[in-house]
């Protein structure tokens, strides 16, 4: 479902929230909705004096009323709300807000047609990846949004401040997450929320545009690594986020494994960063789905 988006302002070009904030208007409109759904339900289907079965846990039925069922439902989304996943968060590093400067005066150009938006290793592609970068989406007009340690609520951020802004997007293609375990080890739950929280405002401001999630790709040499075992969590929560939200979901992290699911330094140098080796097996195993979803538009 949209969430509601205020305009942002700029002062010394850099993009700051006013005192009515995006992310307070939001947390108001999406417990604003879940209320009245739930009442919606509520009034169409059950009785006042209905049995509800385990609401606020212990999984045994109790009588509860309309108002108990709303208050859950808010506390419910306030819990998501509250989440680091979630919450927009710029980076204060002078070469990133930099970076998002130009990135805005890039989309006011209006010429994007092909958007990538993620963390390092998408930053990277402009520039290791460079010539993989050209060679398969140079004809679309580019927009690179990778940033450097990137996390879901710094990527949430920069699009809520004007990095989309002016361009009509065709095809925008995430991926983003693998920093929400690596630097805080966030539950697979929370990073599924930020991802989930970015798409929604990604269809607001670009409805036009479709829309391919990527599986977050494996990292550490061995399956039992902890964050390629905590990044597989997320994935196996993402097809369904996929669903709800009606776009295109693709995992294509065993093409960068061998037979015995290791990872290997001429693939990932760091065992996270791709090689340029590593980039054209990422951009030739998405290049089928990327090409259908920009004919179809």
């Amino acid at each position: 479902m949209a969430v509601a988006q205020l305009p942002y302002r700029r002062e010394n070009g850099v993009g700051y929230q006013s005192r009515i904030s995006h992310t307070g208007a939001r947390q108001w409109f999406t417990r604003l909705r879940l209320a009245l759904v739930a009442f919606a339900l509520l009034c169409q289907a059950w009785p006042a004096s209905a049995q509800f079965p385990g609401i606020g846990g212990g999984g045994k039925s109790k009588p509860i009323t309309h108002y108990e069922i709303i208050q859950e439902a808010v506390a419910r989304s306030a819990a998501v709300d509250a989440l680091p996943a979630t919450t927009p968060a710029a980076n204060p590093a002078r070469w990133w807000q930099k970076r998002h400067e130009r990135k805005v005066h890039q989309a006011a150009s209006g010429r994007a047609e092909f958007v990538m938006i993620g963390d390092s290793l998408v930053h990277n592609f402009e520039k290791k990846g460079l010539r993989l970068w050209t060679l398969f989406y140079g004809r679309y007009q580019p927009l690179n949004l990778g940033f450097n340690r990137d996390a879901t609520e710094n990527a949430i951020w920069r699009i809520q401040n004007g990095e989309l802004d002016g361009i009509s997007a065709r095809l925008i293609v995430i991926m983003i997450g693998t920093n929400n375990g690596g630097l805080r080890l966030d539950p697979p739950e929370h990073t599924a929320a930020g991802i989930k929280r970015l798409v929604e405002i990604l269809q607001v401001r670009q409805p036009q545009a479709e829309i391919l999630l990527l599986g977050i790709f494996p990292r550490g040499p061995l399956p039992a690594h902890p964050l390629r075992r905590l990044n597989a969590k997320v994935n196996s929560l993402l097809p369904k986020l996929a669903t709800e939200l009606h776009i295109n979901y693709l995992d294509i992290s065993d093409k960068f494994l061998d037979e015995k699911g290791l990872l290997h330094r001429e693939i990932m140098h760091d065992f996270l960063h791709p090689t340029v080796k590593g980039y054209q097996i990422w951009a030739e195993s998405i290049d089928p789905m990327v090409s259908q979803l920009l004919s179809q538009r």
